[in-house]
């Protein structure tokens, strides 16, 4: 099956059936939930630890993953995240992740997300080190959240870097993504005509 068929037959499933798709994962309440979602989730983080120590000034991270039932209330599923972070300039990463979401009520869900940092932009080579996200969220719109990350780093073999954020989830979520998305790629468009 080629790119192509995917990305019709994946349109096509989300025109004809969005509630059915989306349900959970747009904070809507269902008596029956969907077999399998998409949740989204765009996060500003903050580092934390003594200014001096600090690498990041601020942190953007894209979520994306699949989520399927395991109990109830608990779904778990991959994912991918995709981030810019300032340092000086800016700095690129992605990585993959699983997923897990606890719904605690109806309008609230816990959510943990272990990951490996596959690509780092200050490290070329290739794995760059890991990742723990832990986050809350109210209807799948807004939330907080921490992450921990384990990074190499040029002067020792792993530098730890705690994070605390404002969370969007969903469609702000994804809007977010977007405009961060337009705004990241003409800002590298600027720096390939310098």
């Amino acid at each position: 099956m080629s790119s192509g068929s995917v990305w019709k037959a994946t349109a096509v499933l989300l025109l004809a059936s969005p509630e059915v798709v989306f349900g959970k994962a747009f904070g809507c309440r269902r008596e029956n939930p969907p077999l399998s979602f998409p949740v989204s989730y765009f996060t500003i983080n903050a580092p934390l630890g003594p200014s001096d120590e600090l690498t990041r000034t601020i942190d953007l991270q894209s979520d994306f993953a699949w989520l399927f039932p395991l109990e109830d209330d608990l779904f778990l599923g991959p994912g991918v995240f995709v981030g810019a972070w300032r340092n000086g300039g800016w700095h690129s990463r992605w990585g993959l992740e699983a997923t897990g979401n606890l719904y605690l009520s109806e309008s609230s869900h816990l959510s943990v997300s272990p990951g490996i940092i596959v690509s780092d932009s200050p490290y070329p080579d290739g794995f760059a080190g890991y990742s723990l996200g832990v986050g809350f969220g109210i209807n799948d719109w807004a939330g907080v959240s921490s992450r921990l990350d384990l990074t190499r780093s040029p002067e020792s073999s792993c530098e730890a870097e705690f994070h605390l954020g404002l969370r969007l989830g969903s469609i702000p979520g994804l809007a977010a993504t977007t405009i961060a998305g337009a705004a990241g790629a003409v800002a590298w468009l600027e720096n390939e005509m310098d």
